[in-house]
Parts: structure tokens; C-alpha cells; sequence
């Protein structure tokens, strides 16, 4: 009740403040002239009444700042006091005013991109079912695997109810006769959609059975946004054909809204079945590579497995493999599992550097004049940016796989090949283990 009566008080002084004053200086008033009668009554003259009656009651102003915090209205009335005492001063002094209120302004507009960053980025859980036991493979302090690596690893492991295995890309898609663009695109393991547990706006997914046999299921799926920018958020885009870099594909299915793939920083266009891989990057097969180190991979946990099980399980096939081919991998990495949708272990700067490479890529920025080709990036962060070869004095520019096809048609007889096993130093000055990996460089 007394709770109600305060708010009943607070909206009186807010509405009815000159009222509630004028009441209050009546009463004050009121009761002055009482006991000055009662004074004059006694014997006093008018003059000593007053007086008398004055030192009684005390200071007006005084129990008027006492009933003010009896209804609870104190701290709103010192509030708007302030509020017009500060209003008063920015007006004296504008110039003062200004360079505040664009301090405020800048302070507040920072910290919302910063916290809406985060919220985005790093607090916001990957739009899957259970994505809690989902968990991103990092081995030997690397990001990739290559895809035989990633078949033995989903055979023979114990932990992992799913593994799958995806590769970010931008490529060349063609919709009409005259309409091609630079899109996001991935090209995902065939139990890609199974394993996240997601389910298609329109059509289907592709699945298992049509990831079996290279080149034979040319099938997408392509994303919300996409479909709402690109065909008009029309329900017969599934079923038509487009072309990925000349070779025509059709779209079986659109993926829901709020998903754009298993990495938060990134928002695919399509996915392609990664069987697709020679058709998608005609000239580059890496399918069948172990040097090639260009996938990301990704597992969900078997209920009851902690990651720290799941990595000694992970070692243990690794053993096994570095045992079978010593000259492609380290025997002494080990794997390290990390939260899933930020490109592993990656740090903000590494994944900076992929965004701003794929975007020089998209706007044709790319420099294909480059001296370093690689069959086993470190990162794709890298990839058009300057780095220094451990075995070189200069910095050289790593631009993607050796075996692509603008690689391939530009070797000159000043490129030379070297086994690399160590580390690179990226342009944010920071060293970053690239196992061991083959490179073709430049010293012209």
C-alpha cells in the first residue's frame, strides 16, 4: 500500500506539481496563522505572536523539504533540477555543447558496433539443433585438413555421432544468359545438413547418397538472403538451372532463414555436394590430395563424450596416419577441439584477413601476379596477403593452391619448389604453424 501511495504521490507532482505546491504552502500557511492567534489570545501583541509562532514551527522550508521526501518525489525533483541546471549551462556555452554531445555520440556509437559484434560473433550460438555439441577440429595448430585425412578421421573415430567437412570459397555463378556473380559459396560434406539438423525453407537438402561419386550429383542448395536478393523470393527457383563457373547446376532446396552456414562471421550464398569439387574448381583436384590442406571440419559429440576424450580419440587415429605417411604428416600434432562457428582457434586478426582476401577476390582485386603458390596454405587469411618465407629474406605473396589453374599456366622456370616445415609470419607480424607443406615460390 505504501508502495502505491508513492507512486499515486509522484504521478500528482509530475501532472499537478504547481497544485500540489500551492496545497502545500496553504497548509504551511494555515497552521502559521493558528498558532499566531492562539499567541494573541495568550496576551501577546501581534508582532511577538508571530515570532513566537515563527521560532515554534520552525523553518517553512525546511518541513516543506520533508513532506517533499515524505511522497517519495525527492530524487525525480533533484533529477529535473539538474536536468534544467545543465540545460541552462550547455546554452551559455555552445561551442562546449557541441564537442559533448559528438564525444557521447562517437563513445556510444563505438560501443554498440563493438557489443553488437560480440553479440553477433562470439555470444550468439551457430542456428543449428544442439549446437552445444558441436565442435570445430583444430590440428596441429592448423585450421585445415585435407579431405582423405577428414575420410579417415569420420571412419575410424569413436566420439563423433557426425563429422562433416566444408570448404568457404567465392566463385563465379551464373543465373541468366547475361547475369553472372561473385558469390559466397560452400562446398560441404554430403551429411552436412543431416548432421546440423536443419530443415530446408523450400525443396530439399542433398545428403549422403549424393556426395558418393564425383561429378555425378550437380544439385545446390542456395541461401535465404540469396534467394530474396537474386530470384525475388520466388517458390519455383528450385528447379532451375544456373551455372557454377560455366558448368550447369540445379537448385533443389532453399535453407531458412537465420542460417548462412557454420561460420558466424561469414553468410554463404550455396552449397554445392563437395563430389562437385572438380566441376566447382575445374583444375584443382585435391579431393584425392593429402598435401592439399583446404577444409574446415567440424563434429557433434556423442552424448555422454567430453572434448577431452574426443581429442585423445582424435590423436590416437592421427598416430596412426602420421605412422602411414610420414612424409606428409607430423607425427607430434595434436588436436585441439574449440567452439564451433569461429573458424576454430583463429584469432580476430587472422579473420579479418580472410574477409578482406575474399572481398579483394569478389571485386577483382585479386593479384594474380603473386610469387608464392601453395599446395598447403596455413590459413586462408593468407591468401592474397604478403608473408615471409622462413627460408627467405623477403616477403613473398601466398595466393592459393599450387595445382589452380592460373597457377599452373603462369610457373616460369625462376619458380622453385621446397618442402616448408615451420611457421610463416602474416602481415599482422604474428607466426603461425603451417606443419609441413609443400610450396612453389619466387625468388625474381
Amino acid at each position: 500500500m505504501r508502495f502505491l501511495r508513492i507512486v499515486q504521490n509522484a504521478a500528482r507532482w509530475l501532472f499537478r506539481r504547481r497544485q500540489a505546491e500551492a496545497e502545500l504552502t496553504e497548509e504551511f500557511r494555515y497552521h502559521l496563522e493558528q498558532e499566531i492567534e492562539n499567541n494573541i489570545r495568550s496576551g501577546m501583541n501581534p508582532q511577538e505572536a508571530r515570532a513566537a509562532a515563527l521560532l515554534l514551527i520552525g523553518p517553512i522550508s525546511y518541513h516543506q523539504e520533508e513532506c517533499r521526501d515524505s511522497r517519495g518525489t525527492a530524487l525525480l525533483e533533484n533529477f529535473l533540477r539538474d536536468l534544467r541546471y545543465a540545460i541552462h549551462m550547455l546554452r551559455r556555452t555552445p561551442l562546449f555543447t557541441a564537442a559533448a554531445i559528438l564525444t557521447l555520440a562517437l563513445g556510444i556509437g563505438a560501443n554498440t558496433t563493438v557489443f553488437t559484434f560480440v553479440e553477433n560473433i562470439l555470444l550468439r550460438p551457430l542456428p543449428v539443433r544442439d549446437p552445444h555439441q558441436l565442435v570445430f577440429l583444430n590440428w596441429g595448430g592448423m585450421q585445415n585438413m585435407a579431405y582423405p585425412n577428414y575420410s579417415d578421421f569420420r571412419g575410424r573415430n569413436r566420439v563423433f555421432s557426425d563429422l562433416i567437412a566444408y570448404r568457404f570459397n567465392v566463385l563465379s555463378l551464373g543465373i541468366q544468359a547475361r547475369g553472372n556473380y561473385r558469390v559466397w559459396s560452400y562446398e560441404a560434406s554430403g551429411n552436412y545438413f543431416e548432421a546440423l539438423g536443419i530443415r530446408p525453407l523450400l525443396g530439399r537438402f542433398f545428403g549422403p547418397e549424393e556426395d558418393r561419386t564425383p561429378e555425378a550429383n550437380p544439385v545446390m542448395v542456395i541461401g535465404y538472403r540469396f534467394w530474396r536478393s537474386r530470384f525475388a523470393a520466388d517458390p519455383l527457383a528450385v528447379g532451375r538451372q544456373v551455372k557454377v563457373n560455366g558448368y550447369p547446376f540445379t537448385i533443389i532446396g532453399v535453407a531458412p532463414p537465420g542460417f548462412g552456414g557454420t561460420e558466424l562471421i561469414t553468410n554463404a550464398d550455396y552449397w554445392v555436394p563437395m563430389s562437385m569439387e572438380p566441376r566447382v574448381e575445374p583444375g584443382n583436384d585435391w579431393l584425392s590430395s593429402r598435401h592439399a590442406q583446404n577444409l574446415w571440419t567440424m563434429g557433434r559429440l556423442k552424448p555422454g563424450v567430453s572434448r577431452a576424450q574426443a581429442e585423445a580419440d582424435l590423436d590416437r587415429i592421427a598416430q596412426d596416419l602420421a605412422a602411414a605417411y610420414p612424409d606428409v604428416l607430423d607425427a607430434k600434432s595434436r588436436f585441439h577441439l574449440s567452439d564451433p562457428g569461429l573458424i576454430g582457434t583463429a584469432d580476430p586478426v587472422a579473420s579479418t584477413a580472410l574477409l578482406l582476401a575474399a572481398h579483394d577476390a569478389i571485386r577483382g582485386h585479386h593479384d594474380n601476379r603473386a610469387v608464392l603458390k601453395s599446395t598447403g596454405i596455413p590459413h586462408p587469411g593468407f591468401i592474397g596477403r604478403d608473408i615471409r618465407h622462413p627460408k627467405a629474406s623477403r616477403e613473398l605473396r601466398l595466393v592459393g593452391s599450387a595445382n589452380a589453374p592460373e597457377v599452373s599456366s603462369g610457373l616460369r622456370r625462376s619458380h622453385r619448389q621446397c618442402i616448408v616445415q615451420g611457421s610463416l609470419v602474416g602481415p599482422d607480424g604474428l607466426r603461425r604453424s603451417v606443419g609441413r607443406s609443400r610450396y612453389l615460390y619466387c625468388e625474381s
